[in-house]
């Protein structure tokens, strides 16, 4: 049963689920970016779908998606989980992004 919820729906039609790049690639894709591991506790990694600009539109994509936060601060970096594209990097201070 779903009691609440927040967002829009983004209808993701034919997209594969199936990841082409598996999660030891994809931290390690994080790790040269960021040049330090992502292993650890306050640190975490998993997989979404979420919608990522492309030739003017939004689409929905598999991502890995890594996430860091120290106290009041963080990132989140973004990597396709087909191609194994970094597709995105927000880091943030003062709480969450959002």
């Amino acid at each position: 049963m779903i009691l609440g919820g927040y967002g829009c729906f983004v209808p993701i039609g034919d997209l594969d689920v199936s990841p082409s790049v598996n999660l030891a690639t994809a931290k390690k894709i994080v790790e040269n970016y960021i040049h330090e591991s992502v292993e650890g506790e306050s640190k975490s990694f998993y997989l979404s779908i979420m919608s990522f600009p492309e030739n003017g539109k939004l689409l929905p994509r598999l991502v890995y998606v890594y996430k860091r936060q120290v106290w009041e601060e963080g990132e989140f970096v973004y990597v396709d989980a087909k191609t194994g594209q970094l597709l995105y990097c927000l880091a943030y201070e003062g709480g969450a992004p959002w």
